[in-house]
């Protein structure tokens, strides 16, 4: 996506993270990229993966502000401790079959 938008990963990457405000410039390159209306992206069910849609008009312009919805963000952390839980139970396992 960001070879797409002709910028850096690094750049595209605090697009996702939501450390940048997302110019409306470009709002439209992304949703040409994706091929999706302007209105379409900016109107995506909130309830799934954005909240906090959001409008404002600083010195620059019009600004997005994107985030993950509270019920992703919980599904992630879930997902994190079942995985950190898994990790330690087969660490124990191995210690265990190590020490025989």
């Amino acid at each position: 996506m960001a070879e797409k938008l002709a910028m850096s990963q690094s750049d595209y990457s605090k697009i996702e993270l939501d450390e940048t405000d997302v110019p409306f410039s470009r709002l439209l390159q992304i949703s040409k990229v994706l091929e999706v209306s302007l209105s379409d992206l900016i109107n995506f069910d909130e309830g799934k993966l954005l909240m906090n849609n959001t409008w404002h008009e600083p010195s620059q312009g019009f600004v997005f502000h994107q985030g993950l919805a509270e019920t992703e963000r919980k599904l992630y952390e879930s997902r994190i401790e079942a995985q950190q839980k898994e990790k330690e139970r087969l660490h124990a396992l191995l210690e265990k079959a190590l020490s025989k």
